[in-house]
């Protein structure tokens, strides 16, 4: 059983302006507190939908990244989880949302516009699937091929499709204080608010939880990487993005 942190003042506050148009606003607030324990990268935010009748629906959403394993160091995945009206008995939304210089991969998973739809999104029945055991999964797919790809500034994305198979030249990314760490949303969304309710944190330090546990696949099992064609082809290479340090 996850223990609840004490809920800080701006999370209480953000919970009672935005979840008023949620069916079950105490299981959405609980989930939001262990997304934001769990993965202090993430960040809070609303987003207002309006509809074919003209009428205003609030939305809660978090956004900020994902770490993911992959060949021993640690890539960063930019994501942003939408929770339905109808949570926990409706399966979130999920997209990847690159910055500039960084592509989406297209693959089963993810599509051209960085929308996710996977296996344990189109099975979504609660009480056994989860917004934590939904990341987890996502962990592992990426791990298994990085749904983005960065290029450099002279090179063209726009002759062939982004390979499958990729050489990863970063090292493991530098932990950094979390208030450096997540990065402004898109400037083609606007958002009325954002609270940062995490705490610094390392997400390996805390243990592997249930939905973990049941997810995890062994380390021989990820895509190995491959090296990169010998000249005249794009440098493609997973996004890295800093992490949050560990409390001293």
């Amino acid at each position: 059983m996850t223990l609840l942190r004490a809920m800080s003042k701006p999370f209480e506050e953000f919970c009672r302006k935005n979840l008023d148009e949620y069916e079950h606003r105490l299981v959405v607030q609980q989930d939001l507190q262990l997304v934001t324990a769990r993965y202090p990268t993430m960040t809070l935010l609303r987003e207002v939908i309006v509809d074919a009748e003209g009428e205003e629906h609030v939305f809660v959403k978090f956004e900020g990244v994902l770490p993911t394993h992959c060949d021993g160091d640690v890539y960063n995945i930019p994501l942003s989880v939408k929770l339905n009206l109808q949570h926990p008995y409706r399966a979130p939304s999920c997209m990847v949302v690159p910055s500039e210089n960084v592509h989406i991969r297209v693959s089963d998973d993810v599509n051209a516009k960085g929308d996710v739809y996977v296996t344990y999104m189109h099975h979504w029945r609660h009480p056994k699937a989860t917004i934590l055991g939904m990341l987890s999964n996502l962990k592992i797919l990426f791990s298994e091929q990085c749904p983005v790809y960065s290029t450099s500034s002279g090179s063209s994305t726009s002759a062939s499709p982004p390979r499958r198979r990729h050489t990863h030249t970063c090292a493991a990314v530098t932990r950094v204080p979390s208030s450096h760490a997540i990065p402004s949303p898109p400037a083609a969304v606007a958002y009325d608010v954002a609270y940062d309710v995490g705490e610094d944190d390392d997400d390996a330090g805390r243990g592997e939880t249930a939905d973990e546990a049941a997810l995890r696949v062994p380390s021989s099992q990820l895509v190995a990487a491959s090296r990169m064609p010998a000249s005249g082809a794009p440098r493609e290479t997973p996004t890295c993005m800093p992490a949050p340090a560990p409390a001293p």
